[in-house]
């Protein structure tokens, strides 16, 4: 009857330099085409997860609710414009869906798993694709690719668009 709880925790700082392409509207500072930049971003989430499993045996399949507290910081650098800082942060609902198989006997298994939302022009998905191993102590590695696109139309008085993907590895405990 109780869903079962997933809670995750990310961390991700970006630091780019470059000359823009195109003029660009940052808060209240305008950077001009071809002025160089730099910029970071660091995006921190909390994920509290509430789902079913509706299969788990050798294939498995979780359908839920993802809770994402997003806080996030960026800032923009002009070589001539100057300076420009955002913060966001707030809780996002999300749907969250989960597919697995799993290697018997062995420990090993392959998933993928994700959430999404789109509310009117702002949209958010975080979905990973991932091997794992998990030790008959309950600890465990996770290895795989992640993505995560945060498309933000007036959400928290802020817009962004702001896109990570790549490899990831992490760590488990099963219980």
């Amino acid at each position: 009857m109780l869903p079962n709880v997933r809670v995750g925790y990310t961390n991700i700082d970006s630091n780019a330099n470059g000359t823009l392409r195109n003029t660009v509207v940052y808060g209240d500072v305008i950077f001009n085409a071809n002025e160089n930049v730099r910029s970071s971003v660091e995006l921190k989430q909390t994920d509290v997860t509430l789902y079913y499993e509706l299969l788990d045996n050798v294939v498995s399949l979780d359908l839920g609710l993802n809770a994402k507290y997003i806080d996030s910081k960026g800032e923009i650098t002009g070589e001539t414009s100057g300076s420009e800082s955002a913060d966001v942060s707030g809780w996002v609902p999300m749907l969250y869906a989960a597919v697995g198989g799993d290697l018997p006997f062995t420990g090993l298994s392959v998933s993928a798993q994700g959430s999404l939302i789109q509310y009117q022009d702002s949209k958010f998905y975080d979905y990973a694709i991932s091997a794992s191993y998990i030790s008959p102590w309950h600890i465990g590695v996770d290895v795989g690719y992640r993505a995560i696109k945060l498309d933000l139309d007036d959400f928290d008085d802020s817009f962004a668009d702001v896109e990570f993907d790549g490899p990831y590895a992490g760590l488990q405990l099963s219980f």
